[in-house]
């Protein structure tokens, strides 16, 4: 016999939806580089300026290691930029150190 769970129950629409899925993705990719041993890059690439450079296309050769955007992401759209930096922000916390690159996300949302 099946048990229900409660791990999506927090979800209730379809934004709830692309929202949950845009946080795994980044914790996926999170994961993946604390794996690979990548965590000081890594790091540099999650700062908030990387991010928007790479949103926009204009990021250098050296910062697209660390890819965290799909090329078929817009997080533009519909103000999506700041969902995509909270969920950062949250998701931030698995990677060493990630205290304090939350406290300097979460200056951004004051």
């Amino acid at each position: 016999m099946m048990t229900k769970t409660n791990k999506y129950g927090h979800i209730k629409s379809m934004k709830d939806l692309e929202n949950e899925i845009l946080r795994l993705k980044i914790k996926k990719n999170i994961i993946k580089e604390e794996l690979g041993n990548n965590v000081v890059e890594f790091k540099e690439s999650l700062r908030p300026i990387n991010l928007i450079k790479e949103a926009l296309g204009i990021a250098g050769s050296g910062s697209r290691k660390h890819e965290l955007l799909e090329d078929n992401d817009n997080i533009f759209s519909n103000g999506q930029i700041f969902t995509y930096l909270k969920y950062l922000a949250l998701t931030v916390s698995t990677v060493k150190g990630g205290a304090s690159l939350v406290k300097k996300v979460k200056r951004l949302f004051r």
